[in-house]
This record gives C-alpha cells, sequence and structure tokens, in this order.
C-alpha cells in the first residue's frame, strides 16, 4: 500500500484532538536584551496563550491551535539521524549508524557505516545540504518501512529520550495542556522521527518527516516524496496540513507559534509563521541556541538558550 491518504491521517489526528485549559501568569520578554540559558520556558508559553486567548476573543469561534517545532537540537539535544559527538566523544548513536549496524541498509554492510558517513559529509560539503539528507533515506530503501519504525522507537526508548531537552518538553506539555497542539516537522527520515511519539507525547499523525514511496507490501522505495520538510518544503507541509485539517472539521486552524534551530533548515518557515497577521494577537517564532542571526532574519525570533536535559 502507498503512503497513507493525507485524508486519512487528518481523521485520525482529529480523533486525537481534545483540549485542556491551564491558567498562566503572563510575563514579557525582549529579543533584544541578553538571554539567559533555560528560563524562557514560562514566557514563552505565556505569550503563546496570550496569542490563542486574543484569536479567540476577537474571533468567536472554535479555532484549532497549532504550534510547529523541528526536532534535531530543538527537542533533542543532538541528531536522531546523525548523533551526538561532544569534545570529540561520541555521546550516543544516531539511528542511521544504529540502522545500518542493525542490517536494515540496502546499500551498506552492517560494518560500512563508516563508508556511509563519508559520503553523507561529502555530499553535504560538495554537493547540498538536501542532498546529503534525502540519500540518508535512500539507502534504506528496500527494507521494510515497519521494521526502521520499529528500530527507531527501541532506540529512543534505550538511549534518545534520555537527550531531549528539558525547556522544550516543558513548553511542549504546557502548550498541550493549554489545547495548543504541536507538530513535528523534521529533515530527518520520518521512519526515524515518528519514533519519538511516544516519548514526547504526541501521535505519529502529528509528525513529519523525510518520507519515500513504499510499494504494496510497505517496503521503502527509492522515491523522495515531495514536498521535502527541508527549508521551503517544511512551510509547504505545515500549510498543506493546516489546509487540509481545516477542510476536513470545518474548523479554523490557526498556527500560533514555531520552533527551530537552523536559520537554513528552519528560517523559511519561522519566518512565515512570525510574519502572519491574524484575527488579534501575535504570533511566536523561536530560534534555540542560534548563532550570528543573517540580517534578513533580524528582529524576527525570539533567541533563546538552552542545553539541560529533560528528566521524565
Amino acid at each position: 500500500m502507498r503512503n497513507r491518504d493525507k485524508g486519512v491521517i487528518v481523521k485520525q489526528f482529529i480523533k486525537k484532538i481534545s483540549f485542556g485549559l491551564v491558567v498562566f501568569s503572563l510575563m514579557t520578554a525582549c529579543a533584544d536584551k541578553p538571554v539567559v540559558p533555560d528560563t524562557h520556558a514560562a514566557s514563552v508559553v505565556a505569550d503563546i496563550v496570550a496569542a490563542r486567548d486574543a484569536v479567540r476573543e476577537a474571533s468567536g469561534g472554535d479555532p484549532i491551535f497549532l504550534t510547529f517545532w523541528d526536532f534535531d537540537k530543538t527537542i533533542l539535544r543532538g541528531d536522531c539521524s546523525e548523533g551526538l559527538k561532544e569534545d570529540g566523544q561520541q555521546v550516543f548513536k544516531g539511528l542511521a549508524q544504529v540502522s545500518i549496524e542493525n542490517g536494515l541498509s540496502s546499500v551498506y554492510d552492517n560494518d560500512e557505516f563508516d563508508s556511509f558517513w563519508e559520503k553523507y559529509i561529502h555530499l553535504e560539503e560538495e554537493a547540498t545540504t538536501l542532498e546529503a539528507y534525502t540519500y540518508l533515506p535512500r539507502v534504506m530503501s528496500g527494507t521494510p518501512r515497519a521494521e526502521l519504525l520499529a528500530l527507531a522507537r527501541s532506540h529512543f526508548e534505550t538511549v534518545l529520550q534520555y537527550h531531549l531537552y528539558d525547556s522544550s518538553m516543558q513548553m511542549i506539555r504546557d502548550l498541550e495542556a493549554a489545547g495548543i497542539l504541536t507538530c513535528i516537522v523534521s529533515a530527518s527520515p520520518e521512519f526515524f522521527v515518528k519514533g519519538a511519539a511516544d516519548f514526547i507525547g504526541i501521535p505519529e499523525e502529528r509528525i513529519f518527516g523525510i518520507t519515500l514511496e513504499t510499494d504494496e507490501e510497505g517496503v521503502l522505495e527509492d522515491q523522495v516524496v515531495e514536498p521535502v520538510t527541508f527549508g521551503e518544503g517544511k512551510r509547504s507541509v505545515i500549510q498543506a496540513f493546516a489546509a487540509e485539517l481545516s477542510g476536513s472539521t470545518g474548523r479554523p486552524v490557526i498556527i500560533l507559534a514555531g520552533f527551530g534551530d537552523s536559520y537554513g533548515t528552519d528560517g523559511p518557515f519561522l519566518e512565515w509563521i512570525a510574519k502572519q497577521t491574524l484575527v488579534a494577537g501575535t504570533p511566536v517564532s523561536v530560534k534555540i541556541n542560534s548563532g550570528e542571526v543573517p540580517e534578513k532574519y533580524k528582529g524576527l525570533f525570539r533567541e533563546v538558550r538552552q542545553d539541560k536535559r529533560f528528566e521524565n
């Protein structure tokens, strides 16, 4: 069977929507002030909840409120596909390495991760980052998607869940409690990043990543599904999902906030969210652990720092 029809995904998603209420004390923050690590969560949540309340009051309707998050280095302290090294030491293996070592690549034998990594880095440096990111899932073509997803769930359970950012998890849980739903749009393969669903506390139907076609038996093919969740493609996926959800429910869908760590990968969708004109209130785009701000993005994003790991 081919990739599931988006309408089916939306219907499954709708069943999972529930709204809770929570009261937050309002705080203010200014992007021009020095950023203190791991103290921003309550302020960011308060501003997003304030935007939700303003939209509700002005519209008089019953909107569905969403936020969209990058995953690697935004929710996860590291990269679920590439892994994490600090001071030259491996903190954890990425799912690319784990998959190859478990014999799930049709291109590389289980002892050839170093060959894959050399090719991957060569593509990223000499071709384009997008070409490298789409090469990664394609080396898994010929493998049942279910096997890769099961491996990803296992790696999150045993390793990766212990490397989530505390501040991101706090914001996600507080926003979900306020009826503001979390969606993830990642440049990792979807069969990797969906493995995080249970540990983040959101359904797989709200997690998007680079996707390959599958055959009738659920085996991955070599063809990448467009749009690719990278750069401008992330924005396209977000807009399409919001439009389909609104059409299926008959309710307006309001995107209140975006979160990302990379100006190149996440900048376009964070910019689009920040520049929205809502019926009332102001959307929030949060840039996590950023370096120098490109000129075109100056003043658009709230810049925050975070490092502390989440302890459930």
